[in-house]
């Protein structure tokens, strides 16, 4: 028979305190040389004197915004992080922070670079996007230019 507060139980189930194991086991807050070094690794984070992260994300449009935060929020619900998030138009701004630690654990850290690389990869795919479009729409018009310049070599040919 396996109890929930055996060791055993807690690293398989990852600390999860629904288990019956505290997150104190598995997790700490940063050391400062550590959040330095992750301060260095995630740009464009501020650090308020509480010792909470934030950042205000901005998206072309509400669509884009609200994907990120569907990918976010569907992260946050499988490793039990949330990150207060605020949304205006198209900017989402977020601040993260561990108030049983009173400040920056592993696991915020881990949420920190998650909504950078959600951030990132959005706009890479709405630029990956727009450069299609845009091919595409250089290439209808390309056949047209051709067949024109073809007619035109036609009218001179036939002396008209």
């Amino acid at each position: 028979m396996v109890l929930k507060g055996d060791l055993s139980w807690v690293h398989l189930h990852d600390g999860n305190p629904q288990w019956g194991a505290p997150y104190s086991q598995n997790d700490r807050k940063m050391r400062d040389d550590e959040f330095a070094d992750f301060l260095k690794s995630v740009k464009g984070w501020n650090v308020d004197e509480k010792g909470a992260m934030t950042k205000s994300f901005i998206f072309q449009n509400s669509q884009m915004t609200y994907e990120w935060m569907s990918r976010v929020m569907a992260f946050a619900w499988w490793t039990d992080k949330y990150p207060e998030l605020t949304l205006t138009g198209n900017t989402a701004t977020c601040r993260v922070y561990s108030g049983r630690f009173q400040g920056i654990t592993h696991k915020e850290a881990r949420l920190v670079a998650f909504l950078n690389d959600q951030a990132f990869m959005l706009k890479k795919i709405q630029k990956m996007s727009e450069d299609t479009m845009e091919r595409a729409q250089r290439e209808r018009e390309r056949p047209q230019s051709i067949l024109s310049r073809e007619r035109g070599r036609e009218v001179n040919d036939q002396g008209i």
